[in-house]
């Protein structure tokens, strides 16, 4: 009995405060078309206006405007147009001499007939009135749509509202790593989207076992340890992709196979792999632990919900501070590589500007905001240009 009380009163406060906003709105003064344009764009904000003359009008439209004017008042004021943004319910109309807002007429958005709306959408081909010495237009009619997107609104009272018209071509994108590509494929192996993903794949196994065998070819002409290196090298780099499904910190192994270059490259010079190779080698992985975590402070919610793993999502609340200690790991093992092989100042200068920007890098993730860690992830080749440049620097001034 309690409960039917409570909601029969919620059921009638519901309905009260509906009536209040009704009366209220009924007394309040109308916003005029001035007031309501302070909350549109500026035509000087705008970016990628599309130009009247890369939208074309076709032989229907041209007779409907035609027409349309044959039978207006004052001519000479309509200008055929198309309507390239809509902003607030003010439309955005190009013409083959201006760009402007516009208005509707008086009476404009009543239907014709149940299955005809009027009201302009993006896309639209119109017949619009402009006075002279007036910023704004008013549209007057709507010409005739070859095609047009719409959707359904209003439930059980519903009616269309078209979202764009006039267009030639959807593109409906889907991220192809998103669930069963397999059971995906195998279930539209009949249209034309399975068999466009499937040649995609086949161009993507075409190129990697081409540029495999191109790198092999390469690598022949060099010392035997140089060859039995390369081997490995592959692995590493054609399986990297499947680590996020195992690997706690994956980054870690992308690190090893970025940086197997370093101990290829002594032994092709040498045909010996000292410890220091080594030491780059592990200091590139931390390296790589250390941008890639940005990185993935980025993808984190995505990552999250289709079940990968990445070094974000294992070290938690403390990745900020594991990215910090991947950093001094790398400019640690740096630093000892420079004593080894007797580097001067310059290299030193290098790590210093370095380890600079690693400390702006920090400014930028303390705070998780996905924008600035994707900032902080591509300005780590400064860090990597500061390093090498001195190591450069410090070769040639020997």
């Amino acid at each position: 009995m309690g409960k039917a009380k409570a909601k029969a009163k919620k059921k009638t406060t519901g309905a009260r405060a509906k009536r209040d906003r009704r009366r209220k709105l009924a007394t309040e003064a109308p916003a005029s078309a001035e007031e309501l344009l302070t909350n549109v764009p500026g035509l000087d904000a705008l970016q990628d206006v599309p130009a009247f003359d890369d939208l074309p009008v076709d032989e229907a439209q041209q007779a409907a405007f035609d027409d349309f004017c044959a039978h207006a008042e004052e001519p000479e004021q309509m200008q055929l147009g198309a309507v390239v943004r809509l902003d607030r319910g003010f439309p955005l109309v190009a013409t083959a001499d201006d760009a402007f807002r516009a208005e509707h007429a008086v009476g404009f958005a009543k239907s014709r007939g149940e299955d005809e709306v009027l009201l302009p959408a993006v896309g639209d081909r119109v017949a619009v009135r402009r006075a002279p010495g007036h910023d704004m237009g008013v549209i007057e009619c709507v010409l005739p749509r070859r095609t047009s997107f719409e959707r359904w609104r209003g439930r059980a009272r519903g009616e269309r509202q078209v979202l764009c018209s006039n267009v030639d071509s959807v593109l409906i994108v889907q991220a192809l790593g998103a669930g069963d590509l397999g059971a995906r494929m195998a279930q539209s192996s009949d249209d034309e989207i399975g068999e466009l993903a499937r040649s995609f794949n086949r161009m993507g196994e075409a190129l990697a076992a081409g540029l495999a065998l191109l790198s092999f070819l390469l690598v022949l002409p060099l010392n035997g340890l140089t060859i039995a290196m390369s081997v490995p090298a592959v692995f590493l780099a054609g399986s990297y992709p499947y680590t996020k499904r195992f690997l706690a910190i994956p980054q870690a192994y992308l690190g090893i196979a970025f940086g197997f270059g370093i101990p290829m490259a002594f032994a092709a010079f040498q045909n010996d792999i000292p410890l220091v190779a080594w030491v780059m080698l592990l200091a590139n992985v931390f390296w790589a632990v250390a941008y890639d975590t940005e990185y993935a402070m980025v993808d984190r919610p995505d990552d999250l919900k289709i079940g990968i793993k990445t070094s974000a999502i294992t070290f938690g609340r403390f990745e900020v501070a594991a990215i910090m200690i991947c950093y001094a790991a790398t400019l640690l093992l740096l630093g000892w590589v420079g004593l080894a092989t007797g580097a001067g100042a310059p290299f030193v200068a290098g790590l210093v500007v370095a380890a600079g920007l690693m400390g702006y890098h920090y400014t930028l993730i303390r705070d998780r905001d996905r924008p600035k860690c994707f900032k902080a992830f591509l300005h780590n080749n400064w860090v990597g240009a500061a390093i090498f440049a001195g190591w450069v620097v410090d070769y040639l001034l020997r």
